[in-house]
């Protein structure tokens, strides 16, 4: 799902492309459960020198810039669907496995990291153009806003009874800083909902 931009007017990746989500239902006494998941994938620095990136190296994903042409910046090469093992490997507690996790008949909401920031970016203009690269946006507030909001609008998780937020590396800072906020956040939605945080960032 990419996320309505007439909707959500501010919620961009790095490269103005509509930031977006993967979604699986729950099953059996799963169906009004979720975790939403926040992808990972390291943080990125604004540079005023576009750096080569032949042959290619960690500092390439770690500039904005190079960023932003790559699915941690841009949504324009996503996946209709994600393939099995795509989220957190695909054998712990979002995989689905009943025999590896407790919490395998619960919904899954994939989040793609596309800020560069821990979904934390509130700014609405994009950042200037350096070294004639295009304009950056770092709006990651403003894309967990629309995940969680076409969450309810799509598929009815303001009506469910639990939300587990997560995440791993970048993911799992985005879910220590949001922990309070996105419980907060369904609780104005629906005061029943039970909402725990589990958070894997080293």
């Amino acid at each position: 799902n990419l996320v309505p931009q007439e909707t959500y007017p501010h919620a961009k990746c790095m490269d103005g492309t509509p930031p977006g989500y993967y979604f699986r239902p729950g099953t059996g006494t799963g169906t009004k459960s979720i975790i939403v998941f926040l992808e990972g994938g390291g943080w990125c620095y604004p540079s005023d020198v576009q750096q080569p990136c032949e042959p290619s190296s960690s500092h390439c994903s770690a500039n904005c810039h190079i960023r932003a042409n790559s699915t941690h910046g841009s949504s324009s090469a996503y996946t209709p669907t994600l393939p099995p093992g795509a989220i957190e490997g695909g054998t712990g507690y979002t995989s689905g496995n009943a025999s590896r996790s407790p919490f395998a008949h619960f919904g899954v909401a994939y989040a793609r990291y596309c800020d560069g920031g821990s979904f934390s970016g509130t700014m609405t203009t994009p950042d200037i153009a350096l070294n004639g690269t295009p304009p950056l946006y770092y709006a990651g507030k403003f894309n967990l806003d629309a995940v969680l909001g076409d969450l309810v609008a799509s598929h009815g998780v303001g009506a469910f009874q639990r939300v587990i937020l997560s995440g791993c590396s970048a993911g799992g800072m985005a879910c220590f800083i949001h922990c309070d906020y996105v419980a907060n956040w369904f609780k104005d939605v629906n005061a029943s909902i039970d909402v725990r945080c589990i958070c894997d960032a080293g």
